[in-house]
């Protein structure tokens, strides 16, 4: 646990309700929750080694926001979300793997449908998400291969085709309590800016809202997932 501080710094763990979060432009908010993606062992909350108990203590103060910067400085490479959900691992997996069940608790998603894939553990998921942004309605389509580790309470996602450019996301979960309880981490990026001259400008003119954007979105996912296990609306 000692290493746990000066990994910290380096990661940047602000607390959820930071000040970027008023920056949120609801489009890209809708764009990202259902982005497709390519797995990255960087996105691994595990390879920090936090103690369970503290991790928890961490959790029970609210949820945990990772940003992951570029060494070399410019723009950040991912976001993670951390969260305390009070069901066990098994339970918080099959909701969060139950992709045809998504229309019912995440925003915006009108429709899934689910194929198998090119191995046992993998399956394609195929995305319609359609939403209102101002006076304007939109509509995307995209299909992901999701790689399902259960060994190791994770997930990775791969595009497979779609209206989205490249993103990179996982899921992962960590078992507290004994199993009674999860620390669920949702981690995602996306190039927004690939999504054309509006969000290149947009980005340009107010460069933190990429973080809080993602951010925003990242929180978004893991609160979802909270609601459905515990019950609870949408906040």
């Amino acid at each position: 646990m000692k290493d746990f501080p000066a990994r910290a710094r380096r990661k940047k763990i602000f607390p959820a309700g930071f000040g970027l979060i008023l920056l949120l432009a609801p489009l890209l908010i809708n764009l990202l929750i259902f982005a497709p993606a390519r797995a990255s062992e960087e996105m691994s909350v595990v390879s920090l080694k936090v103690d369970p108990d503290t991790l928890e203590k961490l959790l029970q103060e609210g949820e945990i926001l990772i940003i992951k910067e570029n060494e070399q400085g410019g723009r950040f490479k991912f976001v993670t979300a951390g969260i305390l959900i009070n069901a066990t691992p098994d339970e918080v997996w099959k909701t969060i793997t139950d992709y045809q069940h998504y229309p019912e608790f995440i925003p915006d998603c009108e429709k899934v449908s689910v194929a198998p894939g090119d191995a046992e553990n993998v399956v394609l998921t195929s995305f319609t998400v359609a939403f209102k942004f101002s006076i304007i309605k939109y509509r995307i389509r995209y299909t992901l291969r999701q790689v399902h580790q259960k060994e190791k309470l994770r997930i990775d996602w791969t595009l497979k085709e779609g209206d989205l450019a490249e993103d990179i996301g996982a899921w992962e979960l960590i078992p507290l309590e004994g199993g009674k309880k999860t620390a669920a981490f949702y981690s995602l990026y996306s190039d927004l800016r690939s999504l054309g001259y509006l969000v290149k400008f947009l980005f340009k003119e107010q460069p933190v809202m990429e973080i809080a954007i993602t951010s925003t979105t990242a929180i978004l996912m893991a609160r979802a997932a909270k609601a459905r296990l515990e019950g609870k609306e949408l906040k």
